[in-house]
């Protein structure tokens, strides 16, 4: 029989045996290694769930414009970014400034 090999320090139990000719898995090594296997599918499945949710603006976004900017330059921007965001709400208030 091979040298037992283990995975880290904290296991006691060899996960497979190497001879030099082969490696061979143990029952206890295939147990691990299913269990490392569905936490990798886990982690995998939480990081697609929040790349998604992150993926896309959501929410209320409330802007103060002077009126001229506003219709001139501001408008058609948040309008382009509601076609390109529909889970963006948008609110916009416009101030007539007099300049002294």
């Amino acid at each position: 029989m091979g040298s037992p090999l283990h995975r880290s320090p904290s296991l006691k139990t060899p996960l497979f045996t190497r001879t030099t000719r082969q490696q061979t898995i143990t029952a206890e090594g295939v147990i691990y290694l299913d269990a490392c296997r569905t936490a990798r599918h886990e982690i995998d499945r939480v990081e697609t769930l929040l790349a998604s949710t992150m993926a896309e603006p959501t929410g209320q976004l409330a802007v103060s414009v002077p009126s001229l900017l506003g219709a001139q330059v501001i408008t058609p921007t948040l309008l382009a970014l509601c076609q390109q965001w529909p889970q963006l709400s948008i609110s916009v208030s416009a101030s007539v400034e007099l300049l002294a």
